[in-house]
């Protein structure tokens, strides 16, 4: 199983669902609302994303207080972790909140 820090689609609070459906289209991804500094507000699981109403702001159906973890912390330990929850990917911030982007887990048979 392999890992690596990806880009993640970001909207921000006051963004409607309908706008951020049509940014993230076919991509089945989960979206980090940030505020303007790039600041982690909340995350909208794909399946969340798509159920809500299209009128709804991003704000109103995001989940507070997504886990984090940060840029320095070991590989091996973080992907125990993830392990152990059952989560392929966690966000990767500074310690002041900003979204560096997501730690990815990888089912690559290459990778040992």
């Amino acid at each position: 199983m392999g890992s690596s820090v990806a880009p993640a689609a970001t909207a921000l609070i006051d963004d409607s669902v309908a706008a951020v459906r049509r940014s993230t289209a076919g991509s089945l991804t989960d979206v980090v609302v940030v505020d303007e500094g790039r600041i982690v507000l909340g995350r909208v699981s794909a399946s969340d994303l798509e159920a809500a109403n299209g009128t709804e702001q991003m704000g109103e159906i995001m989940r507070l207080g997504p886990t984090t973890i940060r840029p320095d912390e070991l590989v091996n330990a973080v992907t125990d972790r993830m392990a152990a929850k059952s989560v392929r990917s966690v966000l990767v911030t500074r310690p002041t909140g900003e979204l560096i982007g997501q730690f990815v887990l990888s089912e690559d048979v290459n990778d040992e």
